[in-house]
């Protein structure tokens, strides 16, 4: 059977394919453009809870958000945005019930009696927690398991971060919506603790929309330069290769500083920081004499991404091995997810850039919704 191609006229080739690579690209850059500007509030803050178990003396602890409490119970009762401690006091009783009736242990297929204690206020790095410690009476020598179902009919995105200790064994893992139960096992196992992390760091850069804005930030001069039509994909691909790598170097660098406690910033700074660091990258984006400096930005703010999920890290590893094993897993994890979407998008600009050197608009359009949607998040976290 002949090719369908050598039944139509030559001529009428460019006129089917063009509708469908336009399609394409307008499409992508809508992505890139509204959706940032339609939700704002989608940048990199999570909902992370912390369990801290330990079978051989029968005790834990679970500190939840209080800022997550508030998104299913009211606590704020004079609607000034500020929870006071008269304020979660007064809602002890609703807050017991959803936790208690969310969080469960089992030992041999029988449910423990945990027998909760009072709880108090923490502070992550995050912000301020509500601590729930508790003991449980679970039978001798006996497999636990855990079951956690805390904020995932509400949000999809939410972590529990488990530091576990057998007496034998000790180590990390991530609860999530689709993960929701863990057995503690007898012994150590790095090989989950590597890929629980993986998961998380890829997650942390795809559901990040203000990391991948920073990083398409930073194409865009590569894009602009796609649209001459006299640069091939090979020089494109070097250049992006060089901005991704010292990107990378950078983050990897502040990460393992900061997650080994060698160097430590302020969550609530390290976040603004982000937030200003996708505006910058978007300014320079709209400047063509500032390209040349898309490097030195690519590594310094670079820098400050790292810090980013660091802090957790070190909060929550109880030795150096679980913070080297998930540090590692973790930033393989945002790399693949950097490498995933610049395969993605680099062969639709490629593709699309005959009908995008036409569209002036479409690289400054873009650096100038990034540029907003840095400046918004930033006033957000501020």
């Amino acid at each position: 059977m002949k090719p369908l191609a050598t039944k139509l006229p030559a001529t009428k080739l460019p006129a089917t394919k063009l509708p469908v690579i336009k399609l394409l690209v307008m499409n992508f850059l809508r992505i890139l453009i509204l959706t940032g500007l339609a939700m704002p509030a989608w940048s990199h803050q999570s909902s992370e809870s912390y369990l801290y178990l330990n079978s051989a003396t029968a005790e834990g602890r679970l500190d939840i958000a209080i800022a997550d409490l508030q998104r299913v119970i009211d606590l704020d009762d004079d609607g000034d945005a500020q929870i006071t401690w008269q304020e979660l006091t007064a809602r002890q009783s609703q807050i017991d019930r959803y936790v208690q009736q969310r969080f469960a242990l089992d030992a041999q297929d029988t449910p423990c009696a945990l027998m909760w204690q009072m709880s108090a206020l923490t502070r992550h790095v995050s912000g301020q927690h509500l601590a729930f410690p508790f003991t449980a009476d679970c039978p001798a020598n006996t497999e636990w398991k855990l079951r956690y179902s805390v904020l995932f009919d509400r949000d999809a995105l939410h972590r529990a971060l488990v530091q576990w200790n057998t007496g034998d064994a000790s180590g990390l893992t991530v609860l999530s919506a689709e993960a929701a139960e863990f057995t503690l096992p007898a012994t150590s196992d790095g090989w989950q603790v590597f890929s629980d992390y993986f998961r998380q760091g890829l997650l942390h850069l795809l559901i990040g929309y203000d990391h991948i804005l920073f990083l398409l930030a930073l194409l865009l001069p590569v894009v602009a330069r796609l649209l001459s039509l006299d640069v091939p994909l090979r020089s494109a691909l070097r250049d992006t290769l060089g901005i991704v790598t010292l990107f990378t170097v950078a983050h990897s660098c502040t990460l393992a500083l900061s997650a080994l406690q060698v160097v430590q910033l302020p969550a609530a700074l390290v976040e603004v920081l982000i937030a200003l660091s996708v505006s910058g990258a978007g300014v320079v984006a709209l400047v063509p004499a500032w390209h040349r400096y898309r490097y030195a930005l690519a590594f310094g703010f670079g820098l400050v991404h790292g810090f980013g999920f660091a802090n957790v890290l070190a909060e929550l590893a109880a030795t150096w091995s679980d913070r080297i094993v998930s540090l590692a897993a973790f930033n393989l994890g945002v790399e693949a997810g950097q490498a995933l979407l610049i395969s993605l998008s680099l062969p639709v600009i490629y593709l699309g850039r005959g009908w995008l050197s036409k569209a002036h608009w479409s690289v400054p359009g873009s650096a100038g919704g990034i540029v907003l949607c840095g400046l918004v998040w930033a006033w957000q976290r501020l």
